[in-house]
């Protein structure tokens, strides 16, 4: 099976006071609600979890179901690992200036009926490489909006 494999980073704004620790809290959350940060998951029951490990099934806005197990290393690093075959890492950094960053890893299958080079797998490239982005975007977002309200130990 072909995988597609991606990656973006982006950096949390300069002026904000968020820790990295703050942000981790905020990838915890996302484990155990992902509909705040990610607007194509429109459910999701936790149906394990302890401090370095969560288990979930989560629901897709075209309802599809999926169960992940999602790996915590505090303060960096949450892997998601998918029924499905895919596989994402949230990793939490910093750069030489000590900007916060976000990066987020994604493997995917690539469906079967698509064939590495034609238009059709690149167009669904494209698609995945954008939506992938947009997760980044929106979970910086989401937890900067959790940071201001109070919300992030």
């Amino acid at each position: 099976m072909s995988t597609y494999n991606s990656a973006y980073t982006a950096p949390f704004p300069s002026d904000t006071k968020i820790t990295i620790d703050q942000a981790f809290e905020a990838l915890r959350i996302k484990c155990r609600e992902p509909m705040k940060f990610v607007p194509a998951i429109v459910a999701c029951d936790v149906l394990e979890e302890t401090s370095t490990f969560i288990k979930r099934k989560a629901t897709t806005r075209d309802g599809k179901e999926m169960l992940e197990d999602m790996d915590l290393y505090k303060p960096a690093l949450v892997t998601f690992k998918s029924n499905t075959g895919s596989f994402v890492t949230n990793l939490l950094s910093y750069n030489a200036e000590g900007t916060l960053l976000l990066t987020f890893t994604f493997s995917f299958p690539r469906p079967p009926h698509l064939t590495v080079g034609t238009v059709e797998s690149a167009e669904w490239e494209k698609g995945m490489s954008e939506g992938g982005k947009v997760a980044v975007t929106n979970s910086i977002n989401t937890t900067l909006e959790m940071f201001e309200e109070g919300k992030l130990n």
